[in-house]
């Protein structure tokens, strides 16, 4: 392993595949699926920083549906997204709960809201259209 990385797991041709789990030097660790050297499958990776994925992977890049947990500094802030991804970002339907009590139900795009949701806040609702993560028209307000 390159630079104080490990690995236990599977392998087929000399090459992880299978059940496994990679440590990285720095600090991540990844648990689960592997194809040919890459993240595929069903998997939990566990960042240093604290942030946590748990979901589909594909070509070693988050895939279809996921949960992400987040840290903010020392603490884990609360922030919890529930939903789609594709390349390893939020792509189609999802829902994000803030650690303040907002949340946004809708699509994403690249990592960003895009397209007709609705985000909570203060015990309010508001349907909006959301164009590369800015409000460009609320639709409907309620609550």
């Amino acid at each position: 392993m390159r630079h104080g990385n490990s690995y236990e797991g599977d392998y087929k041709d000399d090459k992880k595949s299978g059940r496994g789990v990679y440590r990285w030097a720095h600090g991540d660790v990844y648990e689960g699926g592997f194809l040919e050297e890459k993240k595929h499958g069903l998997g939990f990776y566990k960042y240093a920083s604290g942030k946590i994925y748990y979901g589909e992977w594909s070509n070693d890049k988050k895939h279809e549906f996921g949960v992400n947990l987040w840290k903010d500094g020392s603490e884990y802030n609360g922030d919890v997204y529930l939903g789609q991804h594709r390349d390893g970002k939020k792509e189609g339907e999802g829902i994000y709960f803030y650690h303040d009590g907002r949340s946004f139900q809708g699509p994403w795009k690249g990592d960003i809201q895009h397209g007709v949701g609705v985000f909570t806040y203060a015990g309010k609702k508001e349907k909006s259209l959301w164009e590369n993560g800015i409000v460009k028209q609320v639709l409907e307000t309620w609550g």
